[in-house]
Formats: structure tokens, C-alpha cells, sequence
């Protein structure tokens, strides 16, 4: 296992707990952005924008939603994983 697979390994689970967070009255989801972001791999990139995407949406603020939803795709196609970002539902 390399580095970097060292480190996106725990991304998974701290984006399922940042988007279980994101539906909590005192969300401490923006926290589990930070830590990913921390991380600064691609895909803890991906996971942080999807957990901002998810808070946003859930407190019905718009343009910040509408932000961070570009933002998913503009990071995909700059690391070459759009085929991650089809999350249709």
C-alpha cells in the first residue's frame, strides 16, 4: 500500500460520519471537512465538497449548495474522477 492510499483509507468513513453529521440540529460536520481537507489528497478533497455540498443543502441555503455542487465537478475533472461524482438518487 503506498502513501497516499495510507492516508485516503480512513476518507471513506470520515465522509460517512460528515454526511451523517450534516442532518444533526448542532452539526459538527464542517469539523470532518477540516480533517479531510487536512489530508490533502484528491479524494479527501471529493469527500470534503460532498460533505459541504450535503450540510448546505440540508440548512437550505442555495447558492452555497449550488457552489459546492460545482465545485464537485470542477475538482473530478481536474483529477481525472468524474465517473465518482455520478451520485444520481
Amino acid at each position: 500500500m503506498t502513501a497516499a492510499e495510507r492516508i485516503d483509507l480512513p476518507c471513506g468513513a470520515l465522509l460517512l460520519e460528515g454526511i451523517n453529521e450534516c442532518y444533526h440540529e448542532r452539526s459538527r460536520a464542517l469539523d470532518y471537512v477540516k480533517r479531510l481537507e487536512e489530508l490533502g489528497t484528491p479524494i479527501a478533497a471529493a469527500a470534503a465538497i460532498r460533505i459541504n455540498t450535503t450540510y448546505y443543502m440540508v440548512r437550505g441555503e442555495t447558492e452555497r449548495t449550488e457552489f459546492f455542487r460545482r465545485m464537485t465537478h470542477l475538482t473530478a475533472i481536474e483529477n481525472g474522477t468524474v465517473w465518482q461524482i455520478d451520485w444520481r438518487g
